[in-house]
C-alpha cells in the first residue's frame, strides 16, 4: 500500500515525474491527486521529454531505470540556506557486491554536494502496510518533517520512524551495496549562486570483479528564486 503522508514525498515525487512505463508495479494514477499539495511544498516538478543518454551501464539502478532528464525538480532558493534535499532510490540488480567509489553532479552550475548518504528503506507500517520514504525532497537538508513541519499532524509512529531511519544513514562513498539491496540515496545540495542547476547525479562504483561502472539519476534539479 502506497503512503501519501508528508514523509513519503520522495518516492511519490519520483513516480509522478517518471514516464508511466517506469512506474513501480501497483502504482496508479491516483498518485497525482495526492501530490498537488506536495508539489507546492517541495517545488515545481514536471515531466520532461525522455533522454537518449543511458542511465546505467551496470548493476546499480537509480530511479527504477528511468532515463536521464526524464523528470525535473525546482526547489525555491528562499529557505534553502541549509541546502536542498535530493534523493533517488538505488538498487543492486546484479549478482555481485558493489562498492561506491565516487558521487558527483552532472552538468552542474553553481551547485555543490555538501553530503551524500545512503538511508535505509523504511519497513512497512505494521498497522497500515504503508512505506514512507525518508527524508522528503525539498529545501533544507535534511528535510525531516518532524523538524520543519510543526503544523502538520504527524503520528508518534512516523516521528519515531523518521528519527530511527535517518539515524541509520551511512556515507554513500565507500558503502557496499549487496545484490538485491535497495536504499534511498540522499544528497544535500547547496547553491553557491542563484539560479543553480544540475542535470543528474552520477554514481561511480565497482563490483567484486573490479569492473567499474557508473549510474545516473533521472531527476534534474533547479534552484531558483521563483519556481512558478
Amino acid at each position: 500500500m502506497i503512503s501519501y503522508l508528508p514523509g513519503d514525498f520522495v518516492e511519490r515525487l519520483e513516480i509522478l515525474a517518471t514516464p508511466r512505463e517506469y512506474w513501480p508495479q501497483g502504482t496508479s494514477a491516483i498518485v497525482r491527486k495526492h501530490l498537488v499539495a506536495a508539489a507546492a511544498l517541495t517545488g515545481i516538478l514536471t515531466a520532461a521529454g525522455c533522454s537518449s543518454e543511458p542511465a546505467n551501464d551496470g548493476p546499480l539502478v537509480l530511479n527504477n531505470g528511468a532515463p536521464v532528464g526524464s523528470s525535473e525538480l525546482c526547489s525555491p532558493a528562499t529557505g534553502g540556506e541549509r541546502g536542498h534535499t535530493l534523493s533517488a532510490e538505488i538498487e543492486n540488480t546484479g549478482g555481485e557486491s558493489t562498492l561506491v567509489t565516487d558521487v558527483s553532479l552532472l552538468e552542474s552550475e553553481s551547485a555543490e554536494i555538501i553530503e551524500a548518504v545512503l538511508v535505509p528503506i523504511a519497513e512497512p507500517d505494521p498497522q497500515t502496510g504503508e512505506i514512507h520514504s525518508i527524508p522528503a525532497n525539498g529545501t533544507g537538508y535534511p528535510a525531516l518533517w518532524s523538524e520543519v513541519q510543526h503544523d502538520t499532524k504527524l503520528s508518534a509512529y512516523y516521528i519515531e520512524l523518521e528519527k530511527r531511519v535517518w539515524g541509520a544513514r551511512q556515507p554513500l562513498v565507500g558503502s557496499t551495496i549487496e545484490p538485491g539491496d535497495t536504499w534511498n540515496m540522499v544528497l544535500g545540495v547547496v547553491a553557491t549562486n542563484v539560479p543553480a542547476r544540475l542535470k543528474a547525479v552520477k554514481v561511480e562504483y565497482r563490483d567484486s570483479s573490479d569492473e567499474t561502472y557508473e549510474s545516473l539519476s533521472a531527476t534534474s534539479l533547479s534552484i531558483k528564486n521563483d519556481c512558478r
